[in-house]
């Protein structure tokens, strides 16, 4: 009696050992997964997201990012290029992570509120210094881009004159105007032997529809008939301008703006935003960012793209000069296969 008492004291204490052990188990098992911080980006754009330009494309770019990427996104816009200390310093007091100028106007904010808060991150559109380790500078190599157009403004242009109408003489921009007239020079020699003539304007400022319409006349006056716009509102301006003239033609800035004037954009030079913010978060993620030099990207990354207006045929673009479109597609090719390179010309 007693050993089988021992058995029985036995066998209950397995038993309670057992239940414990499965309970145990259970509560491990059933316990939510633990919940990650969300990766909070906050957006600050100048201008109006309604632009079919240079802030619409991030407006659209970061929710984009946000349908891909586990990151939380807030976009400020309308904030004018000047003045917005005040709201970098907003963003970085609510711990967001990522806070991120889209205009190089922004780069003074950026830096002043940088040293502050080094557990943030502070990214922008060609920020030319960084003073911090958290301050990172991003550019569309979009130069790349606006040499093709400028190969279908040469092949089209009738006058042999083209022109660009950009915002500001900065290099980038500069790289842009420049890329631009070699490529229509490479078209235009190949059918008359003869460089185009070539007008630049610089309106100094990025949201005037008006002045960019002005300027865009004055070119058209001048017999200017192929132009591409660098520069939201002063693009818009001079798509207006050329859509009011008839065998004119027009090359879209930063988005496909093609709908704008179905009749007059040749094509445009878009940047893919999306793919330099999902650049950036994999370096962020990985903790490989430095500041040490500007990250850029282009056709290589299919983050430049030149977007055609289907009105414009291959014929259209074929007939003052053989295979041009062709000739075209090589070129696009090279340049992703980095064996052509399109140089950085700011001078």
């Amino acid at each position: 009696p007693i050993m089988a008492q021992s058995n029985r004291n036995l066998i209950i204490a397995v038993a309670v050992i057992a239940v414990v052990a499965v309970a145990a188990i259970a509560f491990i098992f059933l316990q939510p997964p633990p919940v990650e911080e969300e990766t909070r980006y906050a957006f600050l754009l100048p201008g109006s997201i309604t632009d079919s330009g240079w802030n619409a494309q991030m407006y659209l770019s970061a929710q984009k990012a946000e349908e891909i990427l586990p990151i939380k996104v807030t976009i400020a816009y309308g904030l004018g290029q000047t003045g917005v200390l005040s709201t970098y310093q907003e963003y970085a007091e609510a711990g967001y992570d990522v806070i991120w100028g889209h205009t190089i106007q922004y780069v003074d904010p950026a830096n002043q509120v940088a040293g502050d808060y080094p557990n943030i991150w502070f990214p922008g559109s060609e920020f030319y210094y960084r003073n911090y380790a958290n301050v990172i500078s991003m550019r569309s190599i979009m130069h790349e881009g606006s040499y093709i157009c400028g190969m279908m403004a040469g092949a089209l242009t009738n006058s042999g004159k083209v022109g660009y109408i950009g915002g500001f003489a900065y290099g980038t921009l500069i790289a842009y105007s420049n890329a631009f007239l070699l490529g229509a020079n490479l078209t235009y020699v190949a059918r008359t032997g003869n460089p185009v003539n070539f007008s630049v304007v610089w309106g100094g400022v990025w949201d005037d529809v008006d002045k960019g319409r002005e300027a865009g006349q004055a070119m058209l006056s001048a017999g200017v008939d192929a132009i591409l716009g660098r520069g939201n509102g002063l693009t818009l301006g001079v798509i207006q301008a050329l859509a009011a003239e008839n065998n004119t033609y027009m090359f879209g800035d930063i988005a496909d703006q093609t709908a704008l004037a179905s009749d007059t954009i040749v094509a445009s030079n878009v940047v893919n935003l999306t793919v330099t913010i999902l650049l950036f978060d994999e370096m962020r993620v990985a903790g490989t960012l430095s500041n040490a030099s500007t990250y850029v990207y282009g056709m290589e990354y299919d983050e430049n793209i030149v977007v055609r207006n289907p009105a414009f045929t291959d014929a259209m673009l074929n007939a003052n000069l053989a295979n041009t479109t062709t000739w075209i597609a090589s070129v696009i090719a090279s340049i992703k296969a980095n064996t052509t390179e399109i140089f950085f010309q700011e001078t």
